[in-house]
């Protein structure tokens, strides 16, 4: 035996030593024969060597974990090779190291390939954001550029706010009241707005836009209270907003990234006047009932559940007559052992004018009494608070119609009693006021069922938003704001920035001065007599501004600047000679322009008298080509007078003094009450077209040509809408009117294009990144015009990255740009911020823009099935066993997908055991469970056959996740048998039967021969 043992071990190395010199001899014919017999053997166990790493490395990079590029497979292999000759010690640590790379690229990388998401049509285009007429959308079907009549854009400092379309009125805008509030998740700020409405509104501070949201299933009214937490809005309904009118303790949340509401558990007590809520920014919101009670609840937004054990405020109550009576305080401050709001602090106000003012600390859970708010200053209706971190200071507006503004220093424990610190707010405040911090500003709204939303700059201590000291313009009032450069030095307007000169109408006398660069109101002498139908007012360029009364009066007044005294002047005649439509005062439509030290005016109200004023006389000037009526308006470039003919007409005209009238080219769209003429010191004249649309125009005097321009930020509803222009800074100011106090900022051109448009894409939903690879675009860009763009990145849709700009200002018809570089996070939703660049005689036109990147290319794993007799699951079931249930239910648990993530299942109940579900969309779910509701035939098995989708649209292989053979009932079933053919079929037994009676189609007993059948 142990013979034949050494001979077989024999045998085996004399073949293993054959194959080898086989080898040998076979490297040898590689090798130079000069090389030694040592180095031979040497050189032949580093070729194996390195022929067996290269396999491995082959095998390695080829497999489903990393996709190298060819040049690196290439270059790695030969530097190995070379290595490996010169360094055989270290090939064994090589080896090593690279199978532990692999095994971490094979448990942490997933396989990418590249795809792309095009912008490229005009619906892509207008389905992003912009400043409506900023960008044009519609000249080249499937580009975007500057719009040429942009002019310039309304400055974020004066925001306006959302209006109706063609509304009529004041139901035209839309007034914010009890119940309304504001919130931020830090990119847009929300607003209700009360009033007995279910509007929820977004606001953008980066464009100065505003869009409708999904409507709340309910309306708001009082104690209507809105905030924001980790994607979401959660809201109550107040006092008297729910769907019956009634008192309610409902309480709701709307999803940013679906738009949508839902409702969620009751409060404890039902809210009304006073009540509000706050988020300490952890999960956890906070409650004061108000209705002049000392109750407040915590809810917890994971288990949806409210407590209502928490203390209420001692010996004192939140009155119904209150605003929004709570603001969260995040950070300590004091120092051990007697450091405050360790876990964050609420602050509370009691409303109804109280200045009793508390705190209570989270961490400790107890309220103690704060300093109390400067005597005076409690808040009442519209009282409202915010808290900024950088300066640790909490902002308060009182409300109950005052402007009164005020500011606590939290780790001072002190109310700043320096008005300087604290202007007051631009208007007074009433019920509907709220405030909210953004960034470095606070956005107010001021309630008291009006549209005004202001802006505070909190660096620079003071309101940006403009509003008039009281409401302007009710009846045909026209051209009562304008502008005044700085004049020097006791001049009356020695503003830096220049001085406003606004009357306020409404059978008023009153008129103001706002400094743009103190930012401050002044009352001026009052106007000799009452202004408002056909009121006007124009600046002379020198030191004095004209006022035409209207109010069907014929009375002229000048206004001395430098003394800020008025002054009669000669009354405007009451007919024209070269007129046939016979006398009339100044009314309706009546307007004047200063050309230099000439004023000429038409005198509306149906009549086409126009006049001349030379400082002393008035002068006949040749009748305007139409009457004039509500919409007339009049400016002129100290060369000609332009005006609009007004009382539903577009017809423009210009008057040459000496000449005469001539027609140029209309106006795109009619005029009547508000229009406004306004001219820019150049080329261009501005105009609102009133009517109660947001329609704002340029008209380009060389080109004689309109083009519509960025629309005006509110509708100009009805009368007093006016402007005012800077011609120095190229600014535009402009009054809404119409019983409202706001005045508007925007910053234009004299170029053929405003200096920049900005665009904001859709939420672009790329399923799953990987990393971004590279940006693509076509823009042409004449001249030294440019496009810059910009990425953001988000998980949810609501919380985005900081814009990272990752193409500056290119000159080039197109753009490819490498992005492996940028820091932007790869994530599911990415934004592009595109900024079109004029050099003021050209536009860049952008036709598209692709972004390239590695997406998820892995299939999901499917479920595994747990079953059960029914939906109670109270009987567990084993897959491949027989059942008699004839609704089975089955749990899914365990897909995965290390990706994009698993977005759903294709699932389908059957008997062939191979079917693939996901070849109908029928049978896709998002859902976990199912349940079998069709009926099986007893003896037959059924699979639950399973496709997993993830959220790249990658799918798993069909499987059956459980198999079930039924034993129960079949469904019932009937057969019927009509012929002879059914009743002699195989397998069927006759006896006694005749299957031939009635032409085949019958079958009866047999007769039978030695019996007959008998009655019983």
């Amino acid at each position: 035996m142990e013979a034949k043992k050494r001979q077989k071990f024999s045998s085996k190395r004399s073949k293993k030593t054959s194959v080898t010199r086989k080898r040998q001899s076979l490297a040898s014919r590689v090798h130079s024969a000069s090389i030694s017999k040592k180095k031979k053997k040497k050189s032949e166990k580093h070729a194996k060597t390195t022929q067996a790493f290269s396999g491995l490395t082959k095998r390695l990079l080829s497999s489903k974990f990393v996709t190298p590029p060819v040049s690196v497979v290439t270059k790695s292999y030969h530097f190995f090779k070379e290595f490996s000759v010169k360094n055989p010690l270290w090939i064994v640590v090589g080896v090593l190291v690279l199978g532990v790379t692999a095994i971490f690229l094979n448990t942490h990388l997933t396989l990418g390939v590249s795809d792309t998401y095009s912008v490229t049509s005009q619906e892509q285009w207008e389905a992003g954001e912009y400043y409506p007429g900023t960008v044009d959308t519609k000249t080249s079907a499937g580009d975007i550029s500057i719009n040429p009549g942009a002019g310039g854009t309304w400055s974020t400092e004066t925001p306006g706010f959302i209006t109706d379309e063609g509304g009529y009125g004041l139901a035209a805008y839309r007034g914010n009241y009890y119940g309304a509030d504001l919130t931020t998740d830090g990119t847009y700020v929300y607003i209700i707005q009360g009033n007995y409405t279910p509007y929820l509104i977004q606001y953008n501070p980066e464009l100065n836009t505003f869009k409708f949201l999904a409507n709340a299933p309910t309306s708001f009214e009082y104690g209507g209270s809105i905030e924001y937490y980790n994607g979401a809005l959660y809201a109550t309904n107040g006092g008297l907003g729910d769907e019956n009118g009634e008192a309610t303790k409902h309480f709701y949340k709307y999803d940013i990234a679906t738009d949508a509401w839902s409702r969620l558990a009751d409060a404890p007590d039902s809210w009304g006047m006073g009540s509000d809520i706050v988020s300490n920014g952890s999960g956890t919101l906070y409650a004061a009932r108000g209705i002049s009670t000392p109750t407040f609840w915590k809810y917890n937004i994971s288990s949806n559940m409210w407590d209502d054990t928490m203390a209420g405020l001692p010996d004192y109550q939140i009155y119904t007559t209150n605003g929004h009576a709570l603001v969260y305080m995040s950070d300590p401050y004091g120092s051990d052992p007697e450091e405050s709001c360790t876990s964050g602090c609420l602050y509370a106000t009691r409303g109804n004018g109280n200045t009793q003012f508390f705190k209570y600390d989270i961490g400790e859970s107890q309220w103690s009494n704060a300093t109390d708010i400067l005597t005076g200053y409690g808040p009442h209706y519209g009282g409202a608070m915010a808290y900024d971190p950088t300066t640790g200071y909490i902002f308060m507006q009182r409300g109950y119609n005052t402007d009164d503004f005020l500011k606590f220093n939290v780790s001072a424990e002190t109310w700043d009693t320096l008005i300087a610190d604290t202007p007051d707010a631009p208007a007074t405040i009433y019920g509907g006021g709220s405030l909210v911090r953004f960034g470095n500003y606070l956005y107010s709204l001021r309630g008291n069922n009006r549209p005004e939303f202001w802006r505070y700059d909190i660096t620079h201590s003071h309101w940006d938003s403009i509003s008039t000291p009281n409401n302007v313009g009710n009846a045909g009032e026209d051209g009562m704001t304008t502008f005044v450069p700085n004049l020097g030095v006791g001049s009356n307007c020695d503003s830096a920035d220049g001085c406003l000169f606004i009357a306020q109408g409404e059978n008023t006398t009153n008129f103001w001065k706002y400094d743009l660069s103190a930012h401050t109101w002044s009352t001026l002498a009052v106007v000799s007599g009452a202004v408002q139908e056909g009121g006007s007012f124009c600046y002379n360029g020198a030191d004095y501004i004209y006022a035409l009364r209207g109010n069907n009066t014929v009375n002229f007044y000048r206004y001395t600047i430098s003394t800020d005294t008025w002054g009669g002047m000669p009354s405007i005649p009451t007919t024209h000679s070269g007129s046939s439509l016979g006398a009339r005062n100044a009314y309706y439509g009546a307007d004047i322009t200063c050309m230099g030290t000439t004023v000429y005016a038409t005198k509306g109200y149906q009549r086409d008298h126009f006049y001349s004023f030379d400082g002393s006389s008035w002068s006949e000037e040749t009748v305007s080509p139409y009457a004039t009526y509500y919409g007339a308006a009049l400016t002129n470039n100290g060369t000609y007078v332009y005006g609009l003919m007004g009382d539903n007409r577009n017809e423009f005209h210009r008057y040459e003094p000496g000449v005469g009238w001539t027609a140029m080219a209309p106006l795109p769209t009619s005029t009547y009450y508000s229009a406004d003429l306004v001219y820019d010191g150049t080329n261009y004249i501005y105009a609102i077209s009133g009517n109660y649309e947001a329609y704002f125009w340029r008209y380009d005097i060389a080109a004689n040509a309109w083009t519509r321009s960025i629309d005006f930020p509110e509708q100009t509803n009805g009368y007093g809408a006016s402007m005012g222009f800077d011609t120095t800074n190229d600014i535009l100011y402009a009054t809404r009117g119409f019983n409202t106090t706001s005045v508007y900022k925007a910053d234009m051109t004299n170029n053929a294009y405003a200096d920049s448009a900005t665009w904001i894409s859709d939420t672009l939903d790329l399923k799953w990144v990987n990393s971004f690879t590279t940006f693509a675009a076509t823009h042409p860009t004449p001249g030294a015009s440019s496009v810059t763009f910009d990425l953001r990145s988000s998980t949810d849709q609501v919380t985005w990255s900081a814009w990272e700009t990752i193409v500056s200002a290119d000159t080039g018809a197109s753009t490819s740009f490498d992005m492996s570089g940028v820091t932007t996070p790869n994530a599911r939703y990415v934004q592009v911020k595109v900024t079109l660049t004029s050099d003021g005689s050209n536009t860049p036109t952008l036709s598209d823009f692709t972004i390239t990147y590695e997406k998820d290319s892995d299939n999901p794993t499917n479920p595994t099935a747990t079953g059960y007799s029914d939906s109670s699951q109270g009987t567990g079931i084993t897959t491949g066993n027989s059942y008699y249930y004839p609704s089975p239910y089955f749990s899914l648990s365990g897909a995965t997908d290390a990706s994009s993530g698993v977005a759903g299942y294709y699932v389908q109940w059957t008997d062939n055991a191979s079917v693939d579900p996901s070849l109908s969309e029928d049978y896709y779910q998002t859902g976990t469970d199912f349940q079998v509701n069709t009926d099986m035939v007893s003896g037959t098995t059924y699979y639950l056959r399973i496709v997993t989708k993830d959220n790249n649209g990658n799918t798993s292989a069909a499987a059956s996740a459980f198999t079930y053979t039924y034993n129960g009932i079949s469904p019932a079933s009937t057969q019927t048998w009509t012929s002879r053919a059914d009743f002699e079929a195989a397998g069927t037994v006759t006896s006694n039967v005749n299957t031939t009676a009635g032409s085949e189609t019958n079958m009866t007993l047999s007769s039978i021969a030695t019996g007959l059948w008998m009655d019983l």
